[in-house]
């Protein structure tokens, strides 16, 4: 009586671009890798902060009460500044100042104050020129550039290693 050997149902067939398909869903290091450009990305942003515009605004308030006489001022600062790529910083900067009496101690009561600053300020050696103003956007480009060759690296080796391991395999 021959009894042919019990055959289980077939596994199902996998081509090797559906190997290649679940190595690069399921890697681990292709997963952190992943990351890194979008890191590197964060870099850039960081590096090219230091050249946006600052708006600064300040403001204060007092009284003095003495007897017979109270006196109130008020402050307020508004200013802009922008550092260039060339090591130049601009700055602008307006103030505007009101104090009033009581009793009125002049004919001008309430009395304002204002005042308008510009101003340039240019290194002339620590920081003078483009070429070193821009290095450090320079390096995070670089760097990003560098995380997405990685990325297509690893992405490469688990292409490879997933081949070499389904041809060993199918020629075992």
């Amino acid at each position: 009586q021959d009894s042919a050997p019990a055959t289980g149902p077939a596994a199902p067939e996998l081509t090797l671009a559906q190997c290649i398909t679940r190595a690069l869903q399921k890697n681990f290091d292709l997963e952190i890798s992943r990351y890194g450009p979008a890191i590197a990305q964060d870099g850039i942003t960081v590096a090219k902060g230091g050249y946006e515009a600052q708006l600064s605004v300040t403001g204060s308030t007092g009284e003095n009460n003495s007897p017979g006489l109270v006196s109130k001022t008020s402050d307020l600062r508004v200013g802009v500044t922008q550092r260039l790529y060339s090591g130049t910083t601009l700055s602008a900067s307006s103030r505007l100042n009101r104090s009033s009496s009581d009793p009125a101690l002049s004919t001008l009561n309430p009395a304002y104050d204002a005042d308008l600053t510009l101003s340039v300020r240019q290194s002339l050696l620590r920081g003078y020129g483009t070429e070193v103003n821009r290095a450090i956007i320079e390096r995070a480009e670089i760097g990003l550039l560098r995380s997405k060759l990685d990325y297509q690296t690893t992405a490469l080796i688990v292409i490879q290693d997933t081949e070499s391991a389904y041809y060993n395999l199918a020629f075992a």
